[in-house]
This record gives structure tokens, sequence and C-alpha cells, in this order.
């Protein structure tokens, strides 16, 4: 499997992508250090993390190193917001994926000018279930994409200056 550590940084009302890692197949224990490195060269505020899967190996380890521990924070696709306003709940990846796509929208986030990012965001796709009517998001190589999401996400936790995704 691949895996991206996308890095981003606040600047005033603006986020700015500083740095895309990607990684194949490499084991968890690796990641975590990589992280813990990545920590180490940015001074981290907060590592947002997808815990699906694997991904919630990495946490635990996260939370063992004493530089690490209260950085961590957890986002799985399988978590689940709630909209007041709509009286529903609604997959949390739907979220994610909108809050990137409005700071796009907004001019308010500066990606990398890198081919592999490109490429990543253009293989998303999304469409509606016939049956169901629940939005169905996907991509072929959606590793970075998925990354950025779980970056962009810190600008809906105030006071953030930067974030890892593994």
């Amino acid at each position: 499997d691949e895996f991206s550590f996308e890095i981003g940084e606040v600047i005033a009302d603006r986020l700015e992508h500083v740095e895309n890692i990607v990684t194949l197949n490499v084991p968890i224990p690796e990641s975590t250090r990589k992280i813990i490195e990545l920590n180490l060269k940015y001074d981290f505020r907060k590592e947002y993390i997808d815990s699906g899967g694997m991904g919630i190996t990495v946490c635990d380890l996260l939370r063992e190193d004493d530089a690490n521990k209260r950085k961590v924070v957890e986002i799985n696709n399988a978590s689940r917001s709630y909209n007041r306003e709509d009286n529903q709940r609604r997959i949390l990846k739907e979220d994610l994926y909108s809050n990137l796509k409005r700071l796009m929208e907004q001019g308010k986030i500066k990606l990398l000018v890198d081919d592999e990012v490109k490429a990543s965001l253009k293989s998303i796709l999304a469409e509606h279930d016939p049956i169901t009517g629940k939005l169905k998001i996907w991509g072929s190589y959606s590793h970075i994409a998925e990354g950025l999401i779980r970056m962009a996400w810190c600008v809906k936790d105030k006071g953030l200056k930067l974030w890892v995704h593994y």
C-alpha cells in the first residue's frame, strides 16, 4: 500500500501545503519513526492521522512517545458527523472532502505544484447511489488526496500550525 505524509502550515487564514512524502509498503514502526522525525523537523502542534485499519497502530505507537502523544488526532473515514439543520448523520469522509473543496474554491489553500498531487486529486470520483442516495467517494490513486483532506481539516481546529497525515 502507498501512504502519504502531507505537511501543511496555517498562515493567517490560509493553509499552505509544504511537503508531500509518499511511501510504499513500509512497516508500521518505520512509518511511526518517520512521523517522529518529521515532528522534530516541523514541531507539529497536531498530527492528523487516518486511524482506520492499520493507522490505529500508528496512533497507539505515537501515544507512547512523549513528544507526540498529545499531538495525535485520529480521523477515521468511518466516523460520523451530525448535521443538526438537516437532522441527519453523514460520513465524515464527505465532510473532509467538502472542506478541502471549499478551501480550494475560496483560494484559502495553496497546494504544492506537484504532478503526483494533481494526479491523486484528479483520480477522485464521487457519485450518489441511485438506490440509497448516499454519496460514494473513491479514487484509483487516492492516497495523497486522502492525506490532503486530513491536512485541510486542521483549519477546523483554531490555533494550529502544522500537521502530518499517515
